[in-house]
């Protein structure tokens, strides 16, 4: 089965109110388990959060983080020490080109071996890691 990290933008863009045929095929592919499991870390949750609270309201945003959890079959992974080391690397290294967020997200894509799904448009290559960028 094919592992897929989410990011925020992806998360996001789902519950937009015209959501991109590429994202709603991926959340297809989740949703009815069949070929795409999700990884998601907390630090995406307080981001999506974040994000739709700044131009939805706390409502909506609550709404969101409450349908995601439990409509959307995924795993919420805690940073492990590795995991920590390997962000804290990358952040090092790509500071000005990473959020600690995507740090942490590459980190846990590189770990579980998954496809790191995200809306940033300049990831900087990183051995190992395959992207799958969406736009708005």
């Amino acid at each position: 089965m094919e592992r897929a990290y989410l990011d925020t933008g992806v998360i996001t863009l789902y519950y937009s109110d015209e959501v991109p045929s590429k994202v709603e095929e991926l959340f297809s592919q989740i949703i009815s388990q069949n070929g795409i499991e999700a990884y998601v870390i907390t630090a995406i949750i307080v981001e999506v959060y974040y994000k739709t609270c700044k131009f939805k309201g706390k409502e909506r945003a609550e709404n969101i983080i409450n349908n995601f959890t439990k409509s959307i079959p995924h795993t919420l992974v805690q940073l492990d020490r590795s995991a920590e080391f390997k962000a804290g690397a990358l952040k090092c290294e790509f500071r000005d080109k990473l959020s600690y967020a995507d740090c942490m997200g590459i980190a846990i894509a590189l770990q579980l071996n998954a496809t790191f799904h995200t809306t940033e448009k300049e990831i900087p290559p990183i051995a190992r890691l395959r992207v799958k960028k969406y736009s708005f």
